[in-house]
């Protein structure tokens, strides 16, 4: 009976261990040299050693997150329209302990859009008002 009785307690103690993986988040904010949001920034949280990566896009007001995040040391890579691309090295994610790591664009880079606008121009009678056509 003891042997049973210690062989279930050493199960739910193992079943524990298990399903309460230690796991954290990231978030943050992404701005601009002006301190305005970015929407849209590709934000990518990169683990070198592992060759893993997750990507996510801010929200309308600058944010991003990462959920269930393994803790590591992660490199955070940002992209944005507009802007040279920011790298921020070395960040430890600790067990249980969200962090918050904010993006700040530092300079803006080259836009390499063209728009191109063609239309072909209408002929109108400049000579008389007349709107008709013959029959």
């Amino acid at each position: 009976m003891k042997h049973l009785y210690r062989l279930a307690v050493t199960g739910m103690l193992i079943r524990a261990g298990l399903s309460g993986q230690a796991l954290t988040s990231l978030s943050g904010t992404v701005t601009d040299p002006t301190g305005a949001v970015i929407p849209n920034a590709t934000v990518v949280l990169e683990n070198v050693e592992r060759g893993t990566k997750r990507e996510t896009v801010s929200d309308g007001a600058g944010r991003y997150a990462f959920l269930q995040v393994q803790p590591d040391v992660y490199r955070i890579t940002a992209r944005a329209p507009g802007f040279v691309d920011v790298a921020i090295e070395r960040v430890e994610l600790l067990v249980n302990t969200p962090a918050t790591v904010n993006i700040r664009f530092e300079k803006v880079g080259a836009v390499a859009e063209t728009v191109s606008i063609s239309a072909e121009g209408v002929q109108v009678n400049t000579v008389d008002a007349s709107l008709g056509h013959a029959l």
